[in-house]
């Protein structure tokens, strides 16, 4: 399941929060670690966060091609269950910005079978799954060309499908991300 949000903001702080993933509480998925530093840059960007109304931060992403960035890439643990999330800024069209976050359920073959495939699509090569965790670094900060869309069976939800690896050189038209 893949949901979207919009930070309102062209740039966020990065801080990580860091856990053991060993130790996840099979009910919430936390690992109940929430130990991270309170940096001087991080109370600075929460003092500069504007506030956005929860219609704005509600809204999808509109269907289309976009390009996006790869800004984060984390293995996690959800209900007890690995997962890859990503998240992909949208670097272009009315939706510059915005963040979209997909995610791979590792314990399902069709979560399986996207991550291998957008894994070959970054041009990466993963033969063993437990190497996961040492090559996310290398998919960080990648140029995509995406396609959303919203899920046909729950409407609720969006797929995010990375279509291609871009260069610096690599643009989609600007005027119809549909094209």
């Amino acid at each position: 399941m893949n949901d979207e949000n919009d930070f309102g903001a062209d740039e966020k702080a990065n801080f990580e929060v860091e856990g053991n993933l060993d130790n996840v509480d099979p009910q919430s998925g936390s690992t109940g670690d929430t130990t991270f530093d309170f940096s001087e840059d991080l109370v600075k960007a929460y003092q500069e966060a504007e506030l956005s109304s929860k219609a704005d931060r509600s809204k999808k992403i509109p269907d289309g091609k976009y390009e996006a960035v790869i800004s984060k890439v984390s293995p996690e643990m959800y209900q007890g269950k690995p997962k890859l999330s990503m998240q992909l800024k949208i670097t272009n069209g009315n939706s510059k910005n915005r963040i979209f976050f997909n995610n791979y359920p590792l314990a399902t073959p069709v979560g399986l079978s996207r991550l291998k495939n957008d894994i070959n699509t970054l041009g990466l090569k993963l033969d063993d799954i437990r190497q996961l965790k040492e090559m996310v670094g290398e998919m960080l900060d990648k140029r995509v060309a995406i396609v959303i869309k919203t899920n046909a069976s729950n409407t609720k939800y969006q797929n995010c499908y990375i279509n291609s690896l871009l260069s610096t050189e690599d643009e989609l038209p600007a005027d119809d991300p549909f094209n």
